[in-house]
């Protein structure tokens, strides 16, 4: 495979956004909920791309990409209200060419919002069927008789679940000389049928410092070289960590605290894995939009 064809498909996987014009129609979702009276809870996100091209994304996966075995393996999440199954994984090995790739694809039934369920599901395949195809483009461009050593895998794991919340952590490991890790999680209100976004939280987006200021000064304590525990802090002439980002990677753990989250060798070395920082609520609540979700 070229290297243009190559360069197209990890702008494919890489140019998977969710629909910024969605967000109204979660608003509309969440006022015509009827529940108890709540404050409004701002910016929600959901994935959108349409059934009929997962249904052709899927089609064409099995009858194009042999390595492709459907499996629906059962995962309970929610009892029988909410599951998380795995509805495929993309397979393929060579010992000559030293590679291995294996993905696991989510799929959730049961959500009460049969719209957010599809579009995350067509998400979940989407995202899977270009992180392989780009993988395979690598393996493809090598010269005859030279060795990949690389390996790829990627699956996914409910963190937390209740009857209000479900939270699904999506993971990925490369490994090549070294291997990096990085996570994805989606907090859903499994009640109303929302994906909740950062940004979404808060009033306004005065949470960015407070909880970077709060990050820094917890890097600092939490600094013990000898315990090989070291963090990437920004100073006058080095370049770190400094802020979050308006959309950093979190989650809202079982015990309604968020979590804030941050890929392997982003704030600290590859030896200390993903990191995560707990942020106090009494530092943040103040900045919420409401107590629901985090309290």
């Amino acid at each position: 495979m070229d290297d243009q064809r190559l360069r197209e498909l990890r702008d494919q996987y890489a140019s998977i956004r969710i629909p910024e014009e969605l967000d109204t129609m979660m608003r509309e979702a969440l006022a015509n909920t009827p529940r108890q009276p709540r404050r409004w809870l701002g910016w929600f996100r959901v994935a959108g791309i349409a059934t009929a091209t997962a249904c052709l994304l899927f089609v064409a996966a099995i009858n194009a990409v042999p390595a492709l075995a459907q499996s629906m393996e059962d995962v309970p999440v929610l009892g029988r209200i909410v599951e998380v199954l795995t509805f495929a994984r993309f397979e393929a090995s060579s010992d000559a060419q030293a590679y291995d790739v294996e993905i696991a694809v989510p799929h959730i039934q049961g959500l009460g919002d049969e719209g957010l369920q599809e579009s995350l599901n067509e998400q979940y395949l989407a995202e899977a069927e270009a992180r392989y195809e780009a993988f395979m483009a690598e393996v493809g461009a090598l010269e005859e008789g030279e060795l990949a050593h690389k390996a790829l895998a990627a699956g996914y794991e409910v963190a937390v679940e209740s009857e209000e919340m479900l939270v699904i952590r999506h993971w990925v490991l490369e490994v090549m000389a070294s291997g990096a890790e990085s996570v994805d999680y989606d907090t859903i209100d499994t009640q109303r049928g929302l994906v909740l976004t950062l940004p979404g939280l808060f009033r306004d987006d005065s949470y960015v410092e407070t909880i970077s200021a709060y990050l820094r000064e917890e890097m600092e304590r939490r600094t013990a070289p000898e315990e090989g525990i070291i963090y990437f802090l920004a100073g006058e002439d080095t370049q770190g960590f400094r802020e979050i980002a308006p959309d950093q990677e979190f989650y809202i753990n079982a015990d309604h605290r968020l979590v804030i989250v941050f890929d392997e060798y982003e704030v600290a070395p590859g030896s200390m894995g993903v990191v995560e920082f707990e942020i106090p609520t009494e530092l943040i609540a103040d900045a919420l939009v409401g107590d629901e979700y985090i309290h």
